[in-house]
């Protein structure tokens, strides 16, 4: 554990973020900081990652040497679209926006997701494929 401080200094020497977890992760707030300072985010498939990482700002896979050329490439990403992806998308404005409307959708007898389950499927209990 680091304070804000450290943090921030690590993040700003870091050229990106490896993030191969196995489980749904239902948001990933390192993904988001490691994008607001500009560093691409190389990661699995599962959970909310798959709307957080788009190919402009990092790589999905549950292949570890795919995500590893992809890591291989960590230059091609541009520290300025990561930074502004994340500043644009993850900020309190838009995060309220879309709790507004959800409680919206809830008060209106709506549903929030398909009732399917959160837990881990097969497939993310397998050990990190090659």
């Amino acid at each position: 554990m680091v304070d804000q401080r450290q943090k921030s200094f690590h993040l700003r020497g870091s050229r990106g973020l490896i993030f191969p977890v196995k489980w749904h992760e239902p948001f990933g707030l390192a993904v988001t900081e490691s994008l607001w300072f500009g560093m691409p985010v190389f990661c699995t498939p599962y959970g909310s990652l798959p709307e957080l990482v788009v190919p402009e700002v990092g790589a999905l896979s549950a292949s570890a040497s795919e995500l590893r050329e992809r890591l291989l490439q960590w230059n091609a990403y541009s520290p300025r679209i990561c930074h502004e992806y994340a500043r644009d998308l993850f900020n309190e404005r838009v995060m309220a926006e879309h709790y507004l409307a959800s409680y919206e959708r809830v008060l209106g007898g709506g549903k929030l997701n398909d009732g399917r389950s959160l837990a881990c499927d097969t497939a993310c209990r397998l050990p990190f494929s090659k």
